[in-house]
């Protein structure tokens, strides 16, 4: 009887131990991926910041669409590296500084899109970029220029090199990466160049203690920021 009631009350306290903040993102290399060190930059200092309170972490590596919805639905607790939008602000909340910062941009390959300074220069070019995803709030709402929205950049790229499109957009670092990978022997020309663009974690609001876990988060980066973990993970990232 008396083993019964230890177990009893033993269960639920493991139950409680084992629950992790689950994490919903991509393969973005070199910001973040399933087959980099540690996950990647980005993904070690999520990790690092919630150790940093107490809180254990559990990453699922999915499609990029796939992991809004799993986090917008409450299936999962965090959307990872990801870009803030007046849209994913209204089922997201936001966490208060943003983990890094990823260059954006219209490329191409040889002479086949001449350079711009603006994108109204570029009516009529067809260009790839990832499904469900946000380059540029410019180009995101752009009408005049001809989009192809794809699962992933390597499809943009292979479309890029078949001249199935005349250019690609989005992150500079990841089209360079994801070309050695697939050992593609051939050399971006940047059409146009995008501000930086900040890349946040974002909490479902569907999960119950999300303000909490925000604040759980927030309190986690700030502490490997004045403590300096967060530039060492940086640049032993080549970052």
């Amino acid at each position: 009887m008396k083993f019964l009631l230890i177990l009893f009350f033993l269960i639920p306290l493991l139950a409680a131990e084992e629950k992790k903040v689950t994490i919903a993102t991509t393969d973005w290399p070199p910001y973040y991926g399933k087959n980099l060190r540690q996950g990647g930059p980005i993904t070690e200092l999520t990790n690092t910041a919630f150790k940093k309170v107490g809180l254990k972490t559990k990453v699922l590596w999915v499609p990029w669409a796939r992991a809004q919805e799993l986090v917008k639905n409450g299936n999962m607790d965090i959307l990872m590296g990801c870009y803030k939008t007046p849209e994913r602000e209204k089922v997201y909340s936001f966490s208060n500084e943003p983990l890094g910062y990823a260059v954006t941009g219209i490329y191409s390959l040889n002479d086949r899109v001449k350079k711009v300074s603006t994108l109204e220069e570029l009516d009529n070019v067809h260009v790839c970029h990832l499904i469900k995803t946000s380059v540029d709030p410019n180009f995101d709402k752009s009408t005049s220029i001809k989009k192809t929205a794809v699962s992933t950049e390597v499809s943009c790229l292979k479309m890029l090199i078949a001249n199935r499109v005349d250019a690609i957009a989005g992150s500079q670092f990841v089209f360079k990466t994801l070309l050695k990978q697939i050992k593609a022997n051939v050399k971006l020309k940047t059409i146009l160049t995008f501000n930086k663009t900040p890349m946040y974690n974002a909490i479902s609001k569907k999960i119950n203690n999300h303000k909490k876990l925000k604040d759980a988060f927030d309190k986690g980066l700030n502490l490997i920021k004045k403590d300096q973990t967060y530039e060492k993970i940086m640049k032993k990232h080549g970052f």
